[in-house]
């Protein structure tokens, strides 16, 4: 059975591991601007797992601010880089991007 513990230990260290491939393809490529912008912003998603673990069982709301406030910025800025990469222009972002909200909005 996996607990939480491992499951946080888990994404930690499979986030860093693409981190640092990112990192290296980044240094072979360095023409491709969204290796590392996803290199950097992977950074938000490792802290915020290791913030949580550091948690001993409390779930206030401080806490759960400062842990999901950087692994949300990190996996937004993530999203940015896959726009990048495809070549989004900014009002297409946008429209992209409102639509997504309304999605999840309506879906609930």
């Amino acid at each position: 059975m996996i607990d939480n513990a491992s499951l946080l230990v888990a994404i930690a260290f499979s986030s860093a591991a693409l981190m640092i491939a990112m990192l290296i393809n980044w240094l072979n490529a360095r023409n491709d601007s969204y290796l590392i912008n996803w290199a950097t912003n992977m950074a938000f998603v490792i802290a915020s797992p290791a913030v949580l673990g550091l948690r001993n069982d409390r779930y206030d709301i401080p806490l759960q601010i400062t842990v999901f406030s950087p692994l949300l910025t990190g996996m937004a800025l993530i999203q940015l880089g896959i726009y990048r990469l495809l070549g989004y222009s900014g009002p297409a972002t946008v429209l992209l991007n409102v639509w997504c909200a309304m999605f999840m909005a309506s879906s609930g």
